[in-house]
């Protein structure tokens, strides 16, 4: 990505150390679906990017149902 000065499709940065995340990326009908999964068998905060201009993050509980807005 660097040599053609394309940022990452998704990058994060961990605030609690040692987290490990995988992701998908689909778009679907025009808009941009992704599912970030933590990996490690506990919480982690971490602070995630993604290469996506003029949305709003929501976040999707998948054990729920509940969709809530992102914290920014």
């Amino acid at each position: 990505f660097g040599k053609i000065a394309l940022a990452p499709d998704f990058s994060y940065r961990s605030t609690s150390g040692g987290s490990k995340l995988v992701y998908i990326h689909r778009r679907i009908q025009g808009t941009d679906v992704y599912f970030v999964s933590n990996q490690e068998y506990r919480g982690t905060e971490v602070d995630l990017s993604f290469r996506v201009k003029g949305m709003r993050p929501e976040l999707w509980h998948g054990d729920t149902g509940d969709v809530e807005g992102a914290p920014i």
